[in-house]
């Protein structure tokens, strides 16, 4: 990560850091400011806007971010590849791509706004509210995650750098919306970077094995791991840390084993093992 020191902003009473002083008073186009979203290490800034009659949520590149890993024109190139990606992968529980803008040396992703929580652990209260709600609303939860990565291997894709921060829940209507899929990539995938992106809790081993095939296979851990995020703590993968009934346990165990070979060797068959496990 490159370290900058943060110079703070101010627009609609919602104040924001940044690496340098930029003149973002062009997103007042849109409608007023809530809520800035500026400690992501992609090089995007995001922001909530109310546009009177609706809410938007803007991804903005271009604009050099206090906890960036990568170059404001790298943000932008990545920013600018992921417009296809939201495109072919529309579906009522992933965030829906409005429109794209460019204003200068930015590009701006514009989306309908969701409601609801991000399930980042570091969200401490937010998350144990999550967590406290009771199984069946969870379960239903991650049916609801199932479907979305059935449909990115329908659509030719595997998803890439999937986390906690990927999940928003609506405690209202009870569903979830897959957000930040930004880096996810057509198939066939071969890993050419060593550690690809993403958080260590969520990955397979052949995302740190240079050369290695990333595909449906490695999904099913993704999704294994999600389980452990949902059911019981991902980062342990511990039996002690589950609250929910051991054959769900166990699918999510096989899902995530460190052998390719020992896995679900594909989301379908994860999904029928899943289902036959909660209903017994």
């Amino acid at each position: 990560m490159v370290e900058h020191l943060p110079v703070w902003h101010e627009m609609d009473d919602v104040r924001f850091q940044l690496a340098t002083q930029e003149d973002l008073s062009f997103l007042r186009e849109y409608g007023r400011i809530f809520r800035v979203f500026d400690d992501r290490d992609s090089g995007n800034i995001s922001f909530g806007i109310d546009a009177g009659g609706q809410k938007l949520f803007i991804k903005l590149a271009g604009a050099q971010t206090a906890e960036s890993s990568i170059t404001p024109g790298d943000a932008i190139t990545n920013l600018q590849a992921a417009v296809q990606v939201y495109r072919d992968l529309a579906h009522p529980h992933i965030v829906q791509l409005l429109d794209v803008f460019e204003h200068g040396r930015y590009i701006g992703l514009v989306f309908a706004w969701n409601e609801g929580i991000l399930l980042r652990r570091v969200n401490d209260e937010d998350f144990a509210r999550f967590r406290a709600l009771p199984l069946h609303q969870r379960l239903g939860a991650f049916r609801q995650v199932i479907e979305v990565m059935h449909h990115i291997h329908d659509r030719g894709y595997v998803a890439i750098d999937i986390y906690d921060a990927s999940f928003l829940y609506d405690f209202t209507r009870e569903t979830i919306t897959v957000c930040d899929l930004d880096v996810c990539l057509r198939r066939p995938v071969i890993n050419t970077m060593g550690r690809m992106w993403g958080s260590s809790r969520f990955m397979s081993p052949e995302e740190y094995q240079f050369g290695a095939e990333i595909d449906e296979i490695t999904n099913v851990f993704t999704l294994g791991a999600i389980a452990h995020l949902f059911f019981g703590d991902e980062r342990s993968k511990s039996r002690d840390d589950w609250d929910a009934e051991q054959t769900l346990f166990d699918v999510a165990t096989i899902a995530t084993s460190e052998n390719r070979a020992d896995r679900y060797q594909n989301i379908t068959a994860f999904a029928a093992a899943w289902s036959q496990a909660s209903s017994r």
